[in-house]
């Protein structure tokens, strides 16, 4: 872009038919509102025009202003025109695909630049509009994102055929032979025009005897970064079919099954020079041995997880093998999953407290001694270091408890959540002394009421002593305010949550929103008066 030309923030105008076709920058060119103008019925308006061009001659800006104010909506066709290539795609950039496609066809020159690959490189095509996800596979020159479920399998598939679109991203769900059939060569034409990077495959009911061109052609694309497989089978995918050795790429392994299938290890043990993040989920226990199972595999693949020495972030169910896995200095993430009504395995308690480096935690609490993986992440290595830490408990137990005790250990704390509502032991317990750099503090509530818990004391008090502090409440339904038996729903204190009951998924604080502040921070709190020492007046939100 230019160095001349200014930024600004635009939102899409609609046209007079409804559709969203131009911008409306935040400063305007002189006049008292942006003056919406249109070439060939596409909509701009002049501030994007002039703030991007600003050596426009003024004398054609204050003709368009005399047509505008006299009722004359056109505009000549070469004042937009006049923006260079850069400036222009810059300006198609806000527009949705679907109307690019309507820009096409102004003129020879918007025809070309709409198909311009910087505006293509970043698209989700929408799964509601199958004609633009027609169109942008037959036109464009590349996509961000498509889904199998939006045309269906085998339109896709079709499509993919003939297309020269290079996709970035794709999701494919796969249930039945016939998928398998048409899923293999969409993924195999997507492989070769060279630019697939990310791909989820969903394998729901399909028969393992079928999976294996399927596995094949995953297996064999070149330069995959990221591969999330999801199995709903307890039969183990087959490997028979390997036979060559492929170049290792994947940066992100997430598998999610029911059994730890060949198929896993293979990939395991191919990426490991490259491989950072591994995600483990839903992970069992080891099927039946069969003809085409790799011999020597244990419930775990310890000695494959030892073999990659970029582990950065690994997800799993506690396993007792974890002792024995070597967390080097590299790994910065960890997460159990599952639930496990047993106590947590010695092993798994060994390997937090050997951790040396980790800053990000997430632990679903077991059912027998839940404060066990608390207490051992407090005598970690890493306790100095974690960053944010998330519990995971529904069932009510004293690992809260045990958590307020062991605050103190964990002074770079900038995130804290807990799948719960907190008991007052560890409301009392967040302050700037034990956690000075907590800005965010996430918990799910299952009272009648998240509003009237917003005015429990203990939640103000934390508020109030944490002036840097947000509040995040994440509730399991909207709730009906005008409904609400509660006295500060029929107070109406706060006028924001009764006329957007979703905003008590917002950020709630002590302190006015700032510019470094998420985006829905409210205020609901207030710190004492300074004269009388009492709390000031509640706030409105």
């Amino acid at each position: 872009m230019p160095q001349n030309s200014r930024q600004v923030r635009c939102v899409p105008l609609n046209d007079a038919s409804g559709s969203t076709a131009s911008l409306e920058p935040t400063e305007d060119v002189g006049c008292s509102r942006p003056l919406l103008v249109k070439v060939n019925r596409v909509p701009f308006t002049l501030g994007v025009i002039l703030c991007l061009n600003p050596g426009l001659e003024h004398s054609r800006l204050r003709r368009v202003r005399r047509s505008r104010m006299a009722g004359h909506d056109a505009i000549d066709q070469s004042l937009l025109l006049a923006l260079p290539d850069d400036v222009l795609v810059a300006v198609l950039a806000y527009l949705p695909p679907r109307e690019l496609f309507r820009c096409r066809l102004l003129c020879r020159r918007l025809r070309d630049l709409c198909l311009h690959r910087d505006l293509w490189r970043r698209v989700c095509l929408p799964a509601q509009e199958r004609g633009v996800v027609r169109a942008a596979l037959l036109l464009a020159p590349c996509v961000r994102h498509v889904h199998s479920d939006t045309l269906g399998l085998e339109a896709l598939a079709s499509l993919v055929a003939g297309t020269t679109c290079v996709v970035k991203e794709l999701t494919v769900s796969v249930g039945s032979a016939p998928d398998v059939a048409l899923a293999t060569p969409l993924i195999e034409k997507l492989s070769s025009l060279g630019g697939l990077r990310k791909l989820w495959v969903s394998f729901a009911d399909t028969p393992v005897a079928t999976a294996s061109p399927l596995l094949q052609v995953i297996y064999s694309v070149s330069d995959l970064r990221e591969l999330n497989i999801w199995i709903n089978s307890d039969a183990s995918m087959p490997i028979a079919w390997c036979d060559v050795k492929q170049k290792p790429s994947l940066t992100l392994l997430s598998y999610t099954s029911p059994t730890m299938d060949p198929f896993l290890h293979l990939m395991l043990q191919t990426h490991a020079a490259t491989l950072e993040k591994v995600y483990l989920n839903k992970v069992w226990k080891m099927p039946e041995p069969a003809s085409n199972a790799v011999p020597g595999q244990s419930d775990f693949p310890l000695t494959l997880l030892n073999a990659i020495p970029r582990l950065r972030a690994l997800c799993c169910f506690p396993n007792d093998g974890l002792s024995q896995l070597q967390a080097g200095d590299a790994l910065k993430e960890l997460s159990f999953t599952g639930i496990h009504r047993e106590g947590f395995p010695a092993g798994a308690l060994e390997f937090i407290r050997k951790a040396t480096q980790l800053q990000v935690v997430n632990i679903d609490l077991p059912y027998e001694d839940p404060s066990g993986p608390v207490q051992a992440l407090a005598e970690s290595c890493s306790a100095p270091r974690l960053e944010h830490l998330f519990l995971r408990s529904t069932h009510g137990s004293n690992a809260l408890d045990v958590l307020a005790a062991a605050l103190p250990r964990f002074p770079a704390l900038q995130t804290l959540g807990v799948a719960s509502t907190p008991p007052d032991s560890l409301l009392r317990a967040v302050s700037p002394a034990a956690l000075p750099r907590l800005s965010m503090f996430r918990v799910c509530c299952f009272e009648t009421c998240a509003h009237a818990w917003l005015h429990d004391p203990f939640v103000q008090d934390v508020l109030v002593r944490n002036p840097q502090l947000h509040l995040r409440i994440e509730v399991s339904a909207a709730p009906v305010l005008e409904d609400c038996p509660c006295p500060w729903c029929r107070w109406g204190c706060h006028k924001e949550l009764a006329q957007r009951p979703s905003s008590l998924w917002s950020f709630f604080s002590a302190h006015r929103k700032k510019a470094d502040c998420p985006r829905d921070c409210f205020q609901v709190a207030l710190p004492p008066c300074p004269s009388c020492e009492r709390p000031s007046a509640q706030p409105v939100v």
